[in-house]
């Protein structure tokens, strides 16, 4: 009958059992044994009762049901960029735009210390190209700034006006003095970003030792 597997109804024989053991402990007689079954097979019942009524246990939260799971290849998020033109002149379309600037670039400001003409290859050391969320950034290490104007007004910078005559920039200026900041409207790879920033500082450097010889 089902109310005889009810958990009272089993705490209650339990109970029982447990009085009978405790009266019949010093002869430990028939009636101290039957205690003792009463007591084992209560005690059992109530257990697997107690463990049927806990609710599935729901799958791992990280790995989820197995026929859930995603089966497809993990995808790692691009790399950020953060190089300097040396570390791009693997490069081939970053090499050619090189072999097209000089070779050697004078001294435009900065006249408080005078030095020779610097070979483009201690140059590249010194130029750094950024990714951004929306485009790319040009940053210039000391060594750049004295062959460089980077006062000139922004609307009359040479590398500005290379950065925006390109058709898939949308913006171009100076985040900071020795930062240059190029929001674009079509994604540019690395190596394109690193031939556009390498065209600019030449046509700034042209620009100001243009104005110097004026």
């Amino acid at each position: 009958m089902e109310w005889t597997r009810s958990p009272w109804m089993r705490l209650v024989a339990l109970a029982a059992g447990v009085a009978l053991v405790a009266l019949n402990w010093d002869e430990k007689g028939g009636l101290f044994w039957v205690g003792v079954a009463v007591v084992v097979l209560n005690a059992a019942a109530l257990a697997l009762q107690r463990a049927a009524s806990l609710p599935a246990s729901p799958p791992d939260a990280t790995t989820g049901d197995s026929s859930a799971q995603d089966t497809s290849p993990a995808v790692d998020p691009a790399p950020e960029v953060d190089a300097t033109i040396s570390d791009l002149l693997h490069l081939p379309a970053v090499a050619e735009a090189l072999a097209q600037a000089p070779s050697h670039w004078r001294q435009v400001t900065y006249f408080d210390q005078a030095f020779d003409p610097v070979p483009l290859t201690d140059l590249v050391d010194h130029v750094w190209v950024l990714d951004d969320e929306d485009g790319w950034s040009m940053a210039l290490g000391d060594e750049v700034k004295p062959l460089v104007d980077l006062d000139v007004e922004e609307s009359d910078d040479a590398a500005l006006a290379v950065f925006v005559a390109d058709a898939r920039v949308s913006d171009a200026h100076h985040e900071d003095r020795e930062v240059y900041r190029v929001e674009t409207s079509t994604p540019l790879t690395t190596e394109e970003f690193a031939v556009l920033a390498v065209r600019a500082l030449t046509a700034q450097h042209l620009q100001a030792a243009a104005r110097l010889d004026s």
